[in-house]
Parts: structure tokens; C-alpha cells; sequence
């Protein structure tokens, strides 16, 4: 089953071109939504908090546990991850905040 024109006009506005395999078009399983959106702006704010939250924790984590972290050979001093905690920790506040907004 291939997807609605729709569907590829979509994929065409995002840059991901349509996959020709075999002769069979496919479209990375991307299928067009139908009916309402299947997620709001509250629980989109409340999922990215949570995302946020947990990336802030695991810097709460390195900081109290001194985790050593390389990247590409390259040692993260330590200051990046209070940087970082400060960054997400906003960003997990503003969210929860724009979640619980009526």
C-alpha cells in the first residue's frame, strides 16, 4: 500500500525524498495522520519536560559522581555540565510550567 499524494507533498515540504526500492516507491513507514492530531501542546509540553528533566539529572549525576566524559578524544571539563544542567533544568521548568497552563 503506498501513501496518499498527501502524504508525499508532506515528506516533499520536509526534504525527505521518496525511497524507489525495486520499483516499489516507500516512504520510510511514514504514513499520513488522519482525524484529530494524535498530541497537543500540554502533552507535548509535559513529554519534552521530561526529556529535559532526565538529561539534567544525568548532569546532577556526573557532577555528584565524577563521571569523566569523552567525546571524540576530547575530555568535557566539568563546567559544561553545569552549563548544561542550568539549560535543561530551565527548559524542564518552562515546560512543566506550559504543560499545567489551562
Amino acid at each position: 500500500m503506498g501513501a496518499s499524494p498527501t502524504a508525499y507533498r508532506a515528506l516533499a515540504a520536509w526534504g525527505i525524498p521518496e525511497l524507489v526500492v525495486a520499483g516499489a516507491s516507500c516512504t520510510a513507514m511514514v504514513t499520513p495522520i488522519q482525524g484529530e492530531h494524535s498530541m497537543n501542546q500540554k502533552t507535548f509540553s509535559f513529554v519534552a519536560s521530561v526529556i529535559f528533566l532526565l538529561v539534567a539529572l544525568g548532569h546532577v549525576l556526573r557532577l555528584a559522581l565524577g563521571w569523566h566524559a569523552v567525546v571524540n578524544m576530547w575530555a568535557v571539563p566539568m563546567w559544561v555540565s553545569w552549563v548544561a544542567l542550568l539549560i535543561a533544568g530551565f527548559l524542564a521548568f518552562e515546560g512543566f510550567r506550559l504543560s499545567r497552563r489551562p
